[in-house]
């Protein structure tokens, strides 16, 4: 699976376009997206002609993309609106799976962007607001970084406006300076502030992602509550990862104070979000009900017989099962053996909890033996889909 985990966080003070892109035709149109793990994506025209699929990204500080282009575009169709004369910044072929590139700051900064997360629609200024939200929960944000640097290795060098989304939140009773981007499929805390949280030995779990970072290790963990200001979201999946660490890093360089975290999808997509550039304000309006969104990680539909401290001998008894587990004929009683083609033997519980847990969509090798039943001289496998809420 692919999932942005922080969308051109690389892309720092180093980077950038001009900004303020002059702009031909009316905002205020809903342009219908595509979601990908929670973050929007929209059509472009690039001079005419079939342009990329672009994540509209609060946390890129311009535009980028994929493609034998050369800066600059002299038109760039996106959002409903036309932009001339517009610098990018060219990124590999190949970036992200059904992702030609994003739109950040020097595209969305004198807008007000309606994020719609449950329609998937995006707005530039004037969204019609959809007539069951709760009431408008309005939080201040400070816009921090920019500077100068130069587009690609041998490109111009050119200015790029402040353009980092910068909140307190509180998570969990904690309060932390956050960076808020739309680009990001999960919200994510700094590795020590993760370690803090699973003291009390909530579960976790070790997940392996592609994002436009690389390949690398995400550990997932629940939290009671995040808060920014009013805006609150209780149960939301976190992440934290080396990668993300050092990225905040430099992002920390570059707003001139630390950061905890990055607020992303799994906190804004619960809310009808407006990102009010030119007021500095966040504007969340929550859904009445959560059914549109399905978490970044998932579970097999296997409930086991064994404490998490545990340690397992040769197979471990299946206590129930549901979802895909049981449409594909995983029973009760029935004794797990291997997962992904490794043996129980000598894990914890809490090891073998965890290998059952996979990116939405995946699926597991799950190996089993029937409980007294001489014509089981064999497991037999099968692959179920992750389809259970996880941790």
């Amino acid at each position: 699976m692919r999932v942005w985990a922080a969308a051109l966080l690389g892309l720092a003070a180093c980077s950038g376009g001009n900004g303020g892109f002059v702009f031909e035709g009316m905002v205020g149109t809903d342009i219908a997206a595509e979601s990908l793990s929670d973050v929007l994506l929209v059509p472009s025209t690039i001079d005419g002609a079939r342009g990329p699929t672009v994540a509209v990204d609060t946390g890129s500080p311009l535009v980028a993309l994929t493609g034998d282009l050369r800066s600059p575009i002299a038109r760039l169709d996106v959002l409903g609106v036309s932009f001339l004369d517009v610098d990018f910044s060219p990124l590999p072929a190949g970036f992200m799976e059904a992702v030609g590139g994003v739109v950040g700051c020097t595209i969305l900064c004198d807008f007000a962007v309606a994020f719609d997360y449950r329609g998937h629609f995006v707005t530039l200024d004037d969204a019609d607001l959809p007539t069951d939200l709760e009431p408008e929960i309005e939080v201040l944000m400070d816009r921090k970084g920019g500077g100068t640097g130069r587009l690609g290795a041998a490109g111009p060098i050119v200015t790029i406006p402040p353009s980092r989304l910068i909140v307190s939140a509180v998570v969990e009773g904690t309060v932390g300076r956050f960076m808020v981007d739309t680009g990001a499929s999960i919200t994510f805390v700094r590795g020590s502030n993760a370690a803090t949280l699973a003291l009390d030995q909530r579960p976790t779990a070790s997940v392996t992602f592609v994002s436009q970072l690389g390949a690398g290790s995400v550990t997932m963990m629940r939290v009671q509550e995040i808060a920014l200001g009013g805006a609150r979201v209780e149960g939301a999946l976190i992440g934290s990862s080396s990668s993300v660490d050092e990225l905040l890093g430099h992002l920390a360089e570059e707003v001139g104070e630390p950061l905890d975290g990055i607020i992303g999808a799994t906190f804004l997509r619960e809310n009808h979000l407006i990102v009010d550039y030119p007021l500095d304000r966040l504007r969340f309006r929550r859904y009445p009900t959560q059914e549109h969104f399905v978490d970044p990680v998932m579970a097999v539909g296997i409930e086991l017989a064994i404490g998490l401290d545990t340690v397992a001998g040769a197979f471990v008894t299946i206590r129930s099962v549901r979802g895909d587990a049981a449409i594909k004929g995983i029973m009760e009683s029935q004794q797990l053996v291997r997962i992904q083609g490794q043996p129980v033997l000598g894990k914890t519980g809490r090891d073998i909890a965890n290998s059952l847990i996979a990116p939405r969509g995946s699926s597991i090798l799950i190996d089993t033996f029937c409980e007294r039943d001489p014509r089981c001289v064999m497991p037999t496998s099968r692959m179920i889909r992750a389809d259970q809420r996880a941790l």
